[in-house]
């Protein structure tokens, strides 16, 4: 089977964030510190409802943290391999935020 490209993950991610939060939530939020060995990691999940407020929630089963790890250790092999960064400075955690009512997907990295 081949690698996933980055559009694969970015879809995989949102498909999997649309799955998991709350009903009436207009924005799903995930932070993932990942180890340097790539070997674990903790992610968290917050969403923002219909009236702006922002709360945490844990997704209903624990495989979700273990595909979303592999999903965001592939994308940050993806950045090394196309030089966003070098594989001894590469970043440490990332945030995606998705728009639940447009689809949109934001990514940030903290190195």
């Amino acid at each position: 089977m081949s690698k996933p490209s980055e559009n694969d993950i970015y879809n995989r991610i949102t498909v999997i964030l649309k799955e998991i939060t709350p009903i009436n939530s207009t924005r799903a939020v995930c932070t993932a510190e990942i180890s340097a060995n790539n070997d674990h990691a903790k992610i968290f999940y917050d969403h923002i409802d219909n009236f702006g407020a922002k709360n945490w929630f844990i997704p209903t089963t624990a495989s979700v943290d273990s595909e979303l790890l592999d999903l965001f250790v592939e994308l940050r092999k993806i950045f090394i391999k196309n030089n966003y960064c070098t594989a001894e400075n590469s970043w440490s955690s990332c945030t995606v935020e998705l728009n639940l009512e447009s689809n949109n997907i934001e990514l940030s990295v903290k190195y």
